[in-house]
């Protein structure tokens, strides 16, 4: 690795991403830091490493196009594995979290040894089959939920026979939320992400962020249960004894939902 070499690497990396021009030597020590053997990589993908490095540094204008060409990418890689938008929506959020947040985003282990289209999309696919496989292990039928919510008559009702009316009351209200909510809840419930997490995501307070989530399972069980009650003709008093059931059965069923739910976010 020559001097030479390196500074022909910056100058194609500057003519992609001028942006970086006051920070060339924090470019230069990062494309020597991928050198393997001795050798930079290819001038063919300096634009990509330097596409990758100034989105590492939140420089707005690179954060926009790695975040198109990040979306692009997991549009590709999740076709084959859920084609539903909302899947697709939800996987790219979390490579969104894995890659950019953080003291030292993920973004920077690109090494530009190939296009980082390509990259982004094996990062995709990868955690599109994680999540996928997490989905699996994780949910319960609706079921087991109910149970383990209560036991008495009333809940043997709403489990037995009136599962299909629960079933289309959650989907209905889920249909009533706004696309935030829907995808914050199955970043929450499905994904066990945190607030902390949602709150980096976003780029609001911690507090803001947990509002949102107390704000939207409120708005989503209420719903529920008005959709409910209206649907089994319950009276007050009858409705507030299943209450607890229908509000612990929400998050068993809500991402199962949520993935079948055909453009929801």
């Amino acid at each position: 690795m020559s001097d030479g070499e390196l500074r022909a690497l910056c100058a194609a990396a500057l003519e992609a991403v001028p942006e970086l021009h006051d920070a060339l030597a924090e470019l230069a020590a990062h494309f020597a830091h991928h050198a393997r053997d001795g050798v930079l990589p290819s001038r063919v993908y300096a634009g990509d490493l330097a596409l990758a490095f100034a989105a590492s540094r939140r420089i707005p204008a690179a954060h926009r196009r790695l975040d198109a060409l990040l979306t692009a990418s997991v549009a590709r890689a999740v076709a084959s594995i859920d084609s539903t938008p909302a899947f697709a929506d939800v996987v790219a959020q979390e490579l969104r979290a894995r890659l950019l947040l953080g003291d030292q985003p993920k973004i920077i282990q690109y090494a530009g040894r190939g296009p980082l289209g390509g990259w982004l999309r094996t990062a995709a696919t990868r955690t599109a089959l994680n999540l996928r496989r997490g989905r699996v292990q994780a949910h319960e039928p609706l079921g087991s939920g109910v149970r383990a919510a209560g036991h008495g008559l009333e809940l043997d009702l709403l489990r037995t026979r009136h599962r299909h009316d629960f079933e289309q009351a959650l989907r209905t209200a889920l249909g009533r939320l706004s696309a935030r909510e829907r995808t914050i809840l199955s970043l929450n419930v499905g994904e066990g992400m945190s607030s902390d997490r949602i709150a980096a995501l976003y780029r609001v307070g911690r507090s803001t962020a947990k509002r949102w989530l107390v704000a939207a399972r409120a708005v989503l069980a209420d719903e529920t249960k008005r959709e409910l009650r209206a649907r089994l003709q319950l009276s007050s008093a009858e409705y507030e004894s299943i209450a607890a059931g229908v509000r612990s059965a929400v998050d068993v069923s809500v991402v199962r939902i949520l993935g079948e739910l055909t453009g929801s976010f």
